[in-house]
C-alpha cells in the first residue's frame, strides 16, 4: 500500500510539474464595438460574461487580435473606444478582465480601427494610439514571446482573388519598421515559445504562402519560419480556420466538435477565430514548452 501511495504522489508531482509551463490563452477577435449598435449590437454583452469564462476555462490572458470597434476614426469614433475602455480595467498601461487586475487584455490593431463611420479608410490610427496603446509591441508571459503586429488598413492587392463578386481588399501589410522589429524580437528569444499574432492572417487557403491576406506576408513568414516562430493568430476572416504546416504542405484542419482538442509539436500553426461581436466565438489555446492544445470555437450563450 505504501508503495502505491508513494507512486501516485510520483505521478501527481509529475503532472503538476508539466502543467506548470502551461499556459491557458483566451483568443477573441473582431468585436466591432460600437455606440450605435446597429450592425454588431451584442458585443457589449459578450465583453460583460469575459469574466464568466476566464473563470470556466482558467484562462491567463486574453488575445484580441484587431477590429476592437466597428469605426475608429473620424466623427463620433471616440465614443466607440470610451466605450471599450468601460468594458475594461487599465494599470499601468495595461488594460485587464478583473478589477483585481489578474488578467491581462492584449490589442492589435485591425482594418477598422482605420474606418470611419462612413466606411472610408485612413492610412492613421490616432485614435487607436491615444485610447488603447501602441500600434506593435512585444510582451513575455511565462514560457512565451509574444509579438503582436499591425497588419494595417484596407489595401486592394488581389481584389478579386477569393471569387467575390464585390472586390475584397488586404491588409495593407507590414513596413520596413515593423519588419526590422519583428526580426529584433524573434532573434532575442531563442530559448522561448513564440507566438505572433496579426489581425489578417498570414495564411488563407491551402496553395500556400502566396494566399496570405496582407501585402509582403511572403517576407514575414519567411522571417518568421527562420527564428522558429511556433504559432500564428489572427482574425479578420470571421472564419473557424486551422492550418497546418508539415512536410506534405499545408493543410486545413477540422475541430468538428466541442470535445475535440487538436494536441501538436509547435511547428507551423495557423489559427483563425470567429467574430466575437457576432455571436460571442472565443477559442482557447494552451501552450506548452513543446505542445500546443487547440480547443474548437465556443459560443457565449447571453439566455444563460
Amino acid at each position: 500500500m505504501k508503495t502505491y501511495f508513494l507512486l501516485f504522489i510520483f505521478l501527481f508531482s509529475l503532472y503538476s510539474f508539466a502543467r506548470e509551463d502551461e499556459i491557458v490563452l483566451l483568443h477573441i477577435t473582431d468585436l466591432h464595438i460600437d455606440f450605435i449598435g446597429l450592425m454588431y449590437p451584442n458585443s457589449k454583452a459578450f465583453v460583460s460574461k469575459l469574466g464568466e469564462i476566464i473563470n470556466k476555462v482558467h484562462a491567463s490572458l486574453v488575445i484580441i487580435s484587431g477590429d476592437i470597434v466597428e469605426f475608429g476614426e473620424g466623427i463620433f469614433a471616440e465614443h466607440n473606444y470610451l466605450l471599450l475602455k468601460s468594458m475594461f480595467f487599465k494599470s499601468n498601461d495595461v488594460f485587464y478582465v478583473d478589477d483585481k487586475f489578474k488578467v491581462p487584455v492584449y490589442f492589435i490593431p485591425g482594418n477598422h480601427e482605420y474606418h470611419t463611420i462612413f466606411k472610408i479608410t485612413c492610412n492613421d490610427i490616432p485614435n487607436y494610439r491615444h485610447f488603447v496603446g501602441n500600434e506593435f509591441y512585444s510582451f513575455i508571459h511565462e514560457n512565451t514571446l509574444f509579438c503582436m503586429l499591425n497588419t494595417g488598413y484596407d489595401y486592394y492587392w488581389k481584389p478579386f482573388e477569393y471569387g467575390s463578386i464585390l472586390p475584397d481588399p488586404e491588409g495593407s501589410g507590414l513596413g520596413r519598421e515593423q519588419l526590422k522589429f519583428l526580426e529584433s524580437t524573434l532573434s532575442s528569444g531563442s530559448n522561448l515559445v513564440k507566438v505572433v499574432v496579426t489581425h489578417h492572417p498570414p495564411i488563407n487557403y491551402e496553395r500556400g504562402i502566396e494566399d496570405g491576406i496582407f501585402l509582403g506576408n511572403k517576407e514575414f513568414l519567411e522571417l518568421c519560419y527562420s527564428y522558429g516562430v511556433n504559432l500564428f493568430i489572427s482574425g479578420h476572416t470571421h472564419k473557424d480556420k486551422i492550418y497546418i504546416l508539415d512536410d506534405a504542405g499545408i493543410k486545413l484542419l477540422k475541430l468538428s466538435e466541442p470535445s475535440n482538442l487538436y494536441y501538436h509539436s509547435l511547428k507551423g500553426i495557423f489559427i483563425q477565430t470567429p467574430s466575437f461581436g457576432w455571436d460571442g466565438s472565443y477559442r482557447v489555446i494552451k501552450l506548452g514548452s513543446n505542445y500546443v492544445k487547440i480547443y474548437p470555437v465556443e459560443k457565449i450563450n447571453l439566455d444563460n
